[in-house]
């Protein structure tokens, strides 16, 4: 915020967010985050850039034109949005508490609370494709994934977790359709180990993830509860 220091800190900002982006794969987040930074700096400095890279002085800033007035009813309805928007902000990352268990493990109301690196996961799946008419079976292992449908990362994230391992067995169970089995059950079996403890089964491995359709509410009881005696 103060002008003398401000172009030294960012400086360390942006080191620190190249640090995380080379040391942990956190996707678009550090250039981003590089990138928003600049609000803090006057809106004319891309000006004052570009005037020194061409070695010209900067343009005169414009006299700005004065402010219309604002009736009382758009600030009193400019005043309730922030207020209901702030008060969305601040909410919406206790929502975890509604759920049972815990967060970290079961993902239900994980997402938007701002749970960064507070966990770690080691997982294993093996998902299995049923045809209840002729019995047949398939079974897909993290190979044989890699091979053909997921990349290492994609992976890796859906198999710890529960939401994105119900939409990646929606999506075999549709490849298997489009092949003649309109019928296919998909169970999958998955061990999860949450921040060194002993792995542990994260889905009900009885449960047809073929049928299961995700809903905010109620909670879901297709994910198993973590043990964290264990």
């Amino acid at each position: 915020l103060y002008r003398r220091t401000r172009p030294y800190a960012y400086t360390f900002a942006v080191m620190f967010h190249l640090m995380n982006a080379y040391m942990f794969q956190l996707g678009i987040f550090p250039w981003m985050m590089i990138s928003a930074t600049l609000i803090f700096f006057p809106p004319s400095w891309p000006r004052q850039l570009l005037a020194r890279v061409q070695r010209k002085e900067s343009p005169p800033e414009r006299e700005a034109a004065p402010m219309p007035e604002i009736s009382p009813f758009y600030r009193l309805l400019t005043t309730h949005a922030f207020i209901l928007y702030l008060a969305f902000q601040l909410l919406m990352p206790f929502r975890q508490g509604l759920y049972p268990g815990t967060s970290s493990w079961t993902q239900e109301g994980y997402y938007f609370s701002w749970n960064m690196r507070l966990d770690d996961k080691k997982n294993y799946s093996v998902f299995n494709v049923t045809d209840p008419k002729s019995g047949q079976k398939r079974e897909f292992t993290p190979e044989r994934i890699l091979n053909n449908l997921l990349t290492k990362r994609q992976l890796q994230k859906m198999s710890s977790s529960p939401d994105m391992i119900v939409q990646f067995s929606h999506y075999l169970a549709e490849r298997f359709r489009k092949r003649g089995y309109p019928d296919v059950e998909v169970r999958a079996q998955v061990t999860v180990s949450l921040n060194g403890r002993p792995p542990q089964l994260l889905i009900d491995p009885e449960v047809d993830l073929a049928k299961v359709k995700l809903r905010l509410w109620p909670p879901a009881s297709w994910i198993l509860p973590l043990d964290e005696k264990r």
